[in-house]
């Protein structure tokens, strides 16, 4: 089954066509629904951290490094660190066996929660993971 991000269509119509930028020509976008949905492929750069939450709940965090792609606005910065949560079992368990530098994608859904502790409120932006997966990589070349 193909993936629903490999899927590319024109959306919306215009009396003289352009090619759309990559994120307005996927299938999967709307123009007129809102959307909350993120992609990501990169590499770990912390581990996987389970924690238990005041409330009961179990929380796994790590960060991933992502590359900017920007050809618009082209920055001396050339990756992003997002971080990203889970609190599902189901990928707990998977990324429970990821290491450092490990190439991985995240399909979710950017995130703001806010708590309060004895310094005060907090906020943090993140991705919730629903689904995940260790990708490939390129095994080393070999010396001649």
């Amino acid at each position: 089954m193909a993936h629903p991000f490999d899927a590319e269509t024109a959306v919306g119509a215009r009396p003289r066509p352009r090619p759309a930028p990559p994120a307005a020509t996927r299938s999967d976008v709307s123009e007129t629904r809102p959307a909350n949905r993120v992609e990501l492929r990169g590499r770990i750069t912390s581990e996987p951290a389970l924690r238990k939450l005041s409330g009961g709940q179990r929380l796994v965090t790590w960060r991933l490094e992502v590359p900017r792609c920007s050809r618009e606005q082209p920055s001396v910065q050339k990756t992003d660190t997002v971080t990203c949560v889970s609190f599902s079992p189901q990928v707990q368990a998977v990324v429970r066996g990821w290491r450092l530098d490990d190439l991985v994608q995240v399909d979710g859904a950017l995130r703001r929660r806010r708590w309060r502790s004895a310094s005060g409120s907090s906020v943090v932006y993140e991705v919730e993971a629903r689904a995940v997966a260790r990708l490939p990589t390129d095994p080393p070349e070999k010396p001649n």
